[in-house]
């Protein structure tokens, strides 16, 4: 069934349509609509999908989106044809969107962390921003998503096209990407970057919203032999963040408990209430704090 165009945000008909058969994956209606003078970089919204964006950005979130492998990859098809007749990348419709519905962001950011380093390999080719935060500066960076969703390979391509080396550190450690942390460490991150940030992303405690933590002591480990150390400004995060994680699993943490020097014994709740009243003015309460 055909997807209607709820809203035109360009006058040019042949836009209107390109903008469906992108979000369709239609490969032979969008070369018919180019070829016959459609804009490249048109945009509009489409019933079942609630931004506003360009083909390509739209084509994109389909395949993103929707379940049918078959429609995914068509959209792709779509999506690399209208780069190759010269789509930006990068363009943004500067207009506000309708009611109930949202600016889409760049292309990139539907591209990371669904397996797609070919395509991703494309865009930086055509000077996609490796960078981008979105319309409105409040998305994570792709580099963020990919070292969370997505494979080291791609986090390599992004990190050798420009991209934050340091936020894809943060993700990795945050979500528990031993393979991916490790090669970044090779690339010379600074495991003690911002003075220590790293080793209490490792053992923050956020099960609920951080199901990959069970493997923390791993990631931990893997930032101690590359250096990572205790320093004035994590210590207490640090610290707090072993003895809550003691005090619910109770664990072995050897490597981190001789590097932060704290007694492995029973009362912990105990030591963890001590701890929180011995802080200092201003020091982190719970781990990631500050950060």
């Amino acid at each position: 069934m055909s997807t209607e165009l709820k809203v035109e945000t360009n006058e040019n008909s042949l836009d209107a349509q390109l903008v469906v058969a992108a979000y369709e994956g239609d490969v032979n209606e969008v070369e018919r609509l180019l070829d016959a003078g459609a804009n490249v970089n048109a945009y509009g919204i489409v019933d079942g999908c609630d931004y506003m964006g360009t083909a390509l950005v739209l084509a994109v979130y389909a395949a993103s989106e929707k379940a049918d492998k078959t429609r995914q990859d068509n959209c792709i098809k779509v999506a690399t044809m209208l780069i190759e007749k010269g789509a930006d990348v990068n363009f943004q419709p500067s207009e506000e969107p309708p009611p109930r519905h949202e600016r889409a962001a760049p292309v990139i950011h539907y591209t990371v962390g669904k397996g797609r380093t070919e395509f991703l390999k494309l865009l930086i080719a055509k000077g996609v921003d490796v960078n981008s935060t979105g319309p409105d500066g409040t998305e994570d960076l792709p580099v963020w998503d990919e070292a969370r969703y997505g494979t080291l390979e791609a986090v390599e391509v992004l990190v050798e096209a420009g991209a934050d080396i340091k936020e894809a550190a943060r993700s990795a450690v945050t979500y528990k990407r031993e393979d991916i942390l490790i090669a970044l460490l090779d690339k010379d991150v600074d495991p003690n970057l911002n003075d220590g940030e790293l080793l209490v992303l490792a053992v923050r405690t956020n099960a609920a919203s951080y199901p990959e933590e069970e493997n923390w002591e791993d990631v931990t480990k893997v930032l101690l032999d590359a250096g990572a150390s205790i320093t004035p400004k994590n210590k207490q995060a640090v610290t707090l963040g072993i003895i809550k994680r003691m005090s619910e699993s109770h664990g072995e943490v050897d490597a981190i408990s001789k590097a932060v020097s704290w007694p492995q014994e029973n009362g912990y709740q105990e030591l963890y209430s001590n701890l929180q009243a011995q802080q200092p003015a201003g020091a982190p309460s719970n781990p990631g704090d500050n950060w």
